[in-house]
C-alpha cells in the first residue's frame, strides 16, 4: 500500500449514526412494550371489578329468590318466620391492584481462558465455562470436561481465596459437598472470574459465599455486573459464548484514535441494544402470559353474565305470574 492509499484509509470515518438510530428505535419499542404491560394491568383490574360486580348481583338475586319464595308459598313464609332464614352469602371477589412484574433472567453463558492447576500441581490450558446453574473446566481442544473435574452447581461453593504466590484463585467447596479435587485457577482475568462467581452464587441463593484475599494478593472490586460487561473472548471449539469483544482492537495500527473511539461507541450501543432485546423478549413472554390469563378470566365473566341474565329473566317471569294473581 502506497502513501496515498494509506492516507485514504486514514480518512475513512466510522459512522455511529445508524447504531444510534437503531438504539433509539429499540428504546422506543421497549417503552411501548412497558406501556402495554401497564395497560394490561389496568385492564386486569377492570375485569376483576366487573367479575366482583356480577358476584354482588348474584348475591342480590339470591336474596330476591328467597323473598319470591315467601310471596309464592305461604308455608315457606311461615317456615321462615318461625325458624328464620338461612344466611347463604356467596363469597365475593375483592378486586386488588394488579402489578405485572418482570422476572430477572439468569446470567448468560460465559467462557474464560484459564490455566487450571491440576492435583499434581501441573498446569493445563483450559476454559472455565459458566452456565446458568453450573460451571465446569473444559478442554478447549476436545470441548469436553477435563477428566480430573466434573460439572459443579454454584451452591457447592463456600469461598474463593485469592492467593499471592503465585497469584491464583482457589475455589473452596463446602465440607459436606465432597466434590472432586481442589479447583485452582490461574488467569489474567481473576477479577472477572471472581465477579461472575459472586453474582452467580448469589443468584443461586448462596448468600454465605465469601471472597478472601491472602496477604500480599492484589485486592480488587467484585459483585458488580458492569465488571463483566465485556469479558475476554474464548477459543473453545463450538463455544456457546456470544458476548462481544472490543472491535476497535481489530483495527490496524494505522487507524485513527477517532475511528477507534467510534468503534468503541458502536460496541456500547450494540451492547445496549442487545440488553434491550433481551428485555423485549421477556416482556413479550410476560405479556402473552397475562393476555392468556385475562382471556380465561373473560370466559369466566361471560359465563357469569349468562347465568345472571338467565336468573334475572326467571325472576321477572315469576314476578309477572305473581302480579297476575
Amino acid at each position: 500500500m502506497n502513501k496515498g492509499q494509506q492516507e485514504q484509509v486514514r480518512e475513512v470515518k466510522v459512522d455511529t449514526s445508524y447504531a444510534k438510530e437503531a438504539l433509539r428505535i429499540a428504546k422506543e419499542a421497549e417503552a411501548t412494550s412497558m406501556d402495554t404491560l401497564t395497560i394490561l394491568a389496568e385492564q386486569g383490574e377492570q375485569i376483576d371489578r366487573i367479575s366482583a360486580g356480577l358476584d354482588r348481583i348474584q348475591g342480590k338475586l339470591d336474596r330476591g329468590d328467597v323473598l319470591l319464595r315467601d310471596i309464592e308459598s305461604l308455608p315457606a313464609y311461615i317456615g321462615h318466620a318461625l325458624f328464620g332464614k338461612k344466611d347463604n352469602k356467596r363469597p365475593l371477589l375483592t378486586p386488588e391492584k394488579r402489578v405485572i412484574a418482570l422476572k430477572k433472567g439468569k446470567a448468560p453463558p460465559m467462557d474464560i481462558e484459564i490455566l487450571c492447576k491440576l492435583p499434581d500441581d501441573s498446569f493445563l490450558p483450559a476454559i472455565l465455562a459458566f452456565e446458568e446453574d453450573t460451571f465446569s473446566c473444559i478442554d478447549p481442544k476436545t470441548n469436553k470436561l477435563v477428566k480430573e473435574y466434573m460439572t459443579y452447581p454454584y451452591n457447592i461453593l463456600s469461598c474463593i481465596k485469592i492467593r499471592s504466590r503465585p497469584e491464583h484463585a482457589d475455589l473452596i467447596f463446602k465440607p459436606t459437598a465432597n466434590p472432586s479435587p481442589r479447583f485452582r485457577i490461574m488467569s489474567s482475568y481473576l477479577q472477572i472470574i471472581t465477579n461472575e462467581f459472586v453474582l452467580r452464587c448469589k443468584q443461586s441463593g448462596e448468600d454465605a459465599f465469601q471472597v478472601v484475599f491472602e496477604t500480599g494478593a492484589l485486592v480488587f472490586d467484585f459483585g458488580n455486573p458492569r465488571l463483566s460487561a465485556t469479558p475476554p473472548k474464548s477459543s473453545r471449539v463450538d463455544s456457546t459464548f456470544h458476548r462481544p469483544i472490543n472491535t476497535s482492537s481489530l483495527l490496524s495500527a494505522d487507524a485513527s484514535q477517532a475511528n477507534k473511539d467510534a468503534m468503541d461507541e458502536n460496541d456500547k450501543i450494540l451492547d445496549s441494544i442487545s440488553h434491550i432485546m433481551g428485555n423485549l423478549n421477556q416482556i413479550m413472554t410476560v405479556t402473552n402470559d397475562e393476555i392468556e390469563r385475562q382471556n380465561k378470566q373473560l370466559i369466566g365473566v361471560s359465563d357469569k353474565v349468562d347465568v345472571t341474565t338467565e336468573r334475572v329473566e326467571n325472576s321477572n317471569n315469576r314476578i309477572d305470574k305473581i302480579m297476575r294473581k
